[in-house]
Protein backbone atom coordinates (compact mmCIF):
# COMPACT_ATOMS: atom_id res chain seq x y z
CA UNK A 1 0.00 0.00 0.00
CA UNK A 2 1.45 3.21 -1.23
CA UNK A 3 0.96 6.89 0.96
CA UNK A 4 -0.91 9.03 -1.00
CA UNK A 5 0.93 12.53 -1.96
CA UNK A 6 -0.57 14.64 0.23
CA UNK A 7 0.28 11.97 3.34
CA UNK A 8 3.62 11.79 1.84
CA UNK A 9 3.98 15.57 1.88
CA UNK A 10 2.76 16.22 5.48
CA UNK A 11 4.72 13.55 7.24
CA UNK A 12 7.93 14.14 4.52
CA UNK A 13 10.75 14.81 7.38
CA UNK A 14 9.49 11.89 8.93
CA UNK A 15 9.38 8.98 5.80
CA UNK A 16 13.11 10.15 5.09
CA UNK A 17 14.23 8.55 7.72
CA UNK A 18 15.69 5.78 7.01
CA UNK A 19 14.98 3.62 9.52
CA UNK A 20 11.47 4.89 9.51
CA UNK A 21 10.53 5.28 5.78
CA UNK A 22 7.13 4.52 4.25
CA UNK A 23 6.48 1.49 6.19
CA UNK A 24 7.00 2.78 9.75
CA UNK A 25 4.82 5.71 8.24
CA UNK A 26 1.74 3.77 7.39
CA UNK A 27 2.47 1.75 10.62
CA UNK A 28 1.81 4.84 12.47
CA UNK A 29 -0.98 5.71 10.34
CA UNK A 30 -2.65 2.83 11.36
CA UNK A 31 -2.09 2.98 14.94
CA UNK A 32 -4.40 4.34 17.70
CA UNK A 33 -3.40 5.73 21.49
CA UNK A 34 -5.08 6.52 24.31
CA UNK A 35 -3.33 9.11 26.79
CA UNK A 36 -5.34 8.77 30.23
CA UNK A 37 -5.88 12.73 31.36
CA UNK A 38 -5.47 15.95 30.39
CA UNK A 39 -2.63 17.17 32.79
CA UNK A 40 0.28 19.07 31.09
CA UNK A 41 2.39 15.86 29.81
CA UNK A 42 -1.07 14.64 28.59
CA UNK A 43 -1.28 17.09 26.31
CA UNK A 44 2.30 17.70 25.29
CA UNK A 45 1.79 13.78 24.62
CA UNK A 46 -1.34 13.67 22.51
CA UNK A 47 0.28 16.39 20.47
CA UNK A 48 3.53 14.74 19.94
CA UNK A 49 1.74 10.90 18.96
CA UNK A 50 -0.94 13.16 16.49
CA UNK A 51 1.97 14.97 14.93
CA UNK A 52 3.77 11.61 14.18
CA UNK A 53 0.47 10.25 12.30
CA UNK A 54 -0.64 8.04 15.50
CA UNK A 55 -4.45 8.26 15.80
CA UNK A 56 -5.13 9.24 19.46
CA UNK A 57 -8.53 8.08 20.62
CA UNK A 58 -10.65 9.51 24.06
CA UNK A 59 -12.89 7.09 24.43
CA UNK A 60 -10.85 3.56 26.18
CA UNK A 61 -13.89 1.30 24.63
CA UNK A 62 -12.23 2.09 21.24
CA UNK A 63 -9.45 0.32 19.29
CA UNK A 64 -6.03 0.68 20.97
CA UNK A 65 -2.52 -0.54 20.86
CA UNK A 66 -1.06 1.78 22.97
CA UNK A 67 -1.72 3.60 26.47
CA UNK A 68 0.11 6.54 27.99
CA UNK A 69 -0.64 7.47 31.61
CA UNK A 70 0.74 9.89 34.04
CA UNK A 71 1.59 8.09 37.42
CA UNK A 72 -0.17 6.51 39.50
CA UNK A 73 -1.05 4.13 37.51
CA UNK A 74 -0.56 0.07 37.60
CA UNK A 75 -0.21 -2.08 34.79
CA UNK A 76 0.60 -5.98 34.89
CA UNK A 77 3.50 -5.42 37.31
CA UNK A 78 5.87 -6.98 34.98
CA UNK A 79 9.15 -5.94 32.91
CA UNK A 80 8.45 -5.10 29.58
CA UNK A 81 8.82 -7.76 27.72
CA UNK A 82 7.25 -7.74 23.56
CA UNK A 83 4.29 -6.90 23.20
CA UNK A 84 1.56 -9.82 25.08
CA UNK A 85 -1.67 -11.16 24.48
CA UNK A 86 -4.98 -9.68 25.75
CA UNK A 87 -2.18 -6.89 27.19
CA UNK A 88 -1.54 -3.00 26.24
CA UNK A 89 1.89 -1.50 26.29
CA UNK A 90 1.10 0.76 28.81
CA UNK A 91 3.57 3.62 29.21
CA UNK A 92 3.87 5.96 32.29
CA UNK A 93 5.42 9.12 33.25
CA UNK A 94 6.10 11.68 36.38
CA UNK A 95 8.41 14.51 36.96
CA UNK A 96 9.41 16.17 39.71
CA UNK A 97 12.18 19.04 40.43
CA UNK A 98 15.11 16.21 39.86
CA UNK A 99 13.48 13.49 37.79
CA UNK A 100 11.37 12.97 34.62
CA UNK A 101 10.57 9.65 34.63
CA UNK A 102 9.19 7.04 32.10
CA UNK A 103 8.57 3.60 32.17
CA UNK A 104 6.72 0.40 30.53
CA UNK A 105 4.54 -1.72 31.64
CA UNK A 106 1.64 -3.82 30.44
CA UNK A 107 -2.15 -3.19 30.76
CA UNK A 108 -5.13 -5.33 30.56
CA UNK A 109 -7.57 -4.11 28.06
CA UNK A 110 -10.51 -4.66 30.41
CA UNK A 111 -8.86 -2.29 33.06
CA UNK A 112 -8.68 0.48 30.59
CA UNK A 113 -11.96 2.26 32.38
CA UNK A 114 -9.98 2.56 35.66
CA UNK A 115 -7.17 4.34 33.98
CA UNK A 116 -9.79 6.41 32.03
CA UNK A 117 -11.42 7.40 35.34
CA UNK A 118 -7.72 8.33 36.89
CA UNK A 119 -6.76 11.83 36.51
CA UNK A 120 -3.51 13.82 37.24
CA UNK A 121 -5.05 16.67 40.29
CA UNK A 122 -2.21 17.64 41.13
CA UNK A 123 -1.73 21.63 40.86
CA UNK A 124 1.45 22.80 39.84
CA UNK A 125 3.68 25.67 38.75
CA UNK A 126 4.72 26.84 35.82
CA UNK A 127 8.55 24.89 35.90
CA UNK A 128 6.38 21.97 37.02
CA UNK A 129 4.20 21.96 34.20
CA UNK A 130 6.74 22.47 31.62
CA UNK A 131 9.01 19.32 33.45
CA UNK A 132 5.96 17.31 32.92
CA UNK A 133 5.34 18.12 29.56
CA UNK A 134 8.81 16.89 29.02
CA UNK A 135 7.90 14.06 30.83
CA UNK A 136 5.19 13.27 27.83
CA UNK A 137 6.89 14.05 24.96
CA UNK A 138 9.31 11.40 26.41
CA UNK A 139 6.30 8.77 26.88
CA UNK A 140 4.97 9.90 23.62
CA UNK A 141 8.63 8.99 21.80
CA UNK A 142 8.70 5.30 24.27
CA UNK A 143 5.18 4.89 22.84
CA UNK A 144 6.34 5.60 19.12
CA UNK A 145 9.01 3.33 19.54
CA UNK A 146 6.58 0.34 20.93
CA UNK A 147 4.22 0.92 18.09
CA UNK A 148 7.33 0.21 15.13
CA UNK A 149 8.42 -2.73 17.17
CA UNK A 150 11.89 -0.73 17.78
CA UNK A 151 14.03 -0.87 21.39
CA UNK A 152 12.48 1.03 23.78
CA UNK A 153 14.41 4.40 23.88
CA UNK A 154 16.70 5.32 26.97
CA UNK A 155 14.06 8.11 27.99
CA UNK A 156 12.02 5.23 29.11
CA UNK A 157 14.57 4.67 31.83
CA UNK A 158 14.64 8.06 33.50
CA UNK A 159 16.40 11.02 33.00
CA UNK A 160 18.05 12.49 35.78
CA UNK A 161 18.37 16.54 35.96
CA UNK A 162 21.17 18.54 37.46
Amino acid sequence: MLLEPDTIERYARQVIVEELGVHGQRKLLKSHAYVAGAAPGCEAAKLYLRASGISVTADPDERVDCVIAPYPCSGADRPSPPKQDGLLPLVRFDANESDIRVDVDHIARASLKRVAAMQDQRERDPASAALHAAAGCNAAATAIAILLDWPVPRCATGIRLA
